[in-house]
């Protein structure tokens, strides 16, 4: 049974707000479109890894995706854990394409695409440390020891992968349910309650921390470069103007009471976590406090603090 979805990742939906709001011509445009184009082949993979994950047995196992939990002064980021009675896998998913030599003798993992060889981090190191520290999470909570196996699964099917013959720690993900019966064959005696499993899962699920990034400080981009206004959800034209408690698009003539919903969202993803009622006049390119303070209570916020200094954030 899956305990923790997999989302699209917020890095994804900032990248996508940034874009919104900078000018066509703007400098860094094309770094953050490459930036998004990579990010999105790499969810895209998960989402193919997921369609075979999905062929498990939903009662045998406590599955969670994208997990990021401290232990002492790391942070643990696991793509897959999966859990059952009798053993633990981690899983790290890739998306790689072209050919994939891993070279054990010299620790390299070498991408061969188009002619041209390029080393990368060796997946298997970054699992190692997973393993480490998922045991020593483990410990730290007093939950039961069990074996802790790992995986590194390619979502890419036409990659060809060349490791040693005695690796069996990197696979195709149309492999992976056969590696997991191999498992289950290896690690036959139950350890964990059913209770216990789901105690694992309550507490993981708690200490699950999302990564916090500021994307205008990473690309050294201002607020002042940011297209300001209500954006036309038809034509993209920016800004749309308001009249009598209506959006109005100039340029394709569309009509939207709601329209102002994802100024608000971009703002809150790529400034900062709350909005006052004065930064969104500003930002929604509006003159009226009342009408924004109407905007921001149809946005799912709730507010905080006195009415001077009031401000929104939103509900999780």
């Amino acid at each position: 049974m899956i305990h923790k979805e997999r989302n699209i990742p917020l890095r994804i939906v900032m990248n996508k707000a940034l874009l919104r709001r900078l000018p066509k011509k703007h400098t860094k445009r094309s770094m953050i479109e490459a930036d998004l184009i990579k990010r999105d082949v790499g969810f895209k993979g998960e989402q193919n890894f997921d369609f075979f994950l999905s062929h498990l047995p939903k009662s045998n196992y406590f599955i969670l995706n994208d997990l990021r939990f401290p232990i002492d002064d790391y942070i643990v980021q696991i793509d897959s854990l999966i859990l059952s009675q009798s053993f633990t896998l981690i899983i790290e998913i890739k998306h790689f394409s072209g050919k994939i030599i891993l070279d054990s003798i010299n620790d390299q993992f070498i991408r061969v695409r188009d002619g041209k060889e390029e080393r990368f981090q060796n997946p298997m190191s970054q699992v190692f440390r997973q393993r480490y520290l998922l045991n020593k999470w483990f410990q730290q909570h007093r939950f039961s020891s069990v074996p802790i196996e790992f995986l590194v699964v390619n979502s890419n099917p036409f990659t060809i992968l060349q490791t040693d013959p005695e690796n069996h720690h990197i696979l195709h993900a149309e492999n992976l349910l056969e590696r997991i019966n191999k498992m289950n064959d290896k690690h036959l005696k139950p350890i964990r309650h059913t209770n216990e499993l789901m105690a694992i899962v309550k507490k993981l699920k708690i200490d699950h921390t999302p990564l916090s990034v500021n994307l205008l400080e990473e690309y050294k981009i201002s607020y002042n470069e940011l297209l300001k206004g209500v954006q036309c959800p038809e034509c993209n034209h920016c800004p749309m103007d308001r009249n009598h408690g209506i959006w109005h698009c100039n340029i394709c003539n569309t009509y939207s009471k709601t329209a102002h919903l994802q100024a608000i969202d971009d703002f809150l993803l790529l400034v900062k976590p709350s909005i006052t009622n004065s930064e969104c006049r500003d930002f929604l390119l509006i003159s009226s406090r009342f009408t924004a303070n109407r905007l921001l209570n149809s946005a799912n916020l709730k507010g905080y603090g006195d009415k001077k200094n009031r401000e929104y954030r939103k509900l999780f």
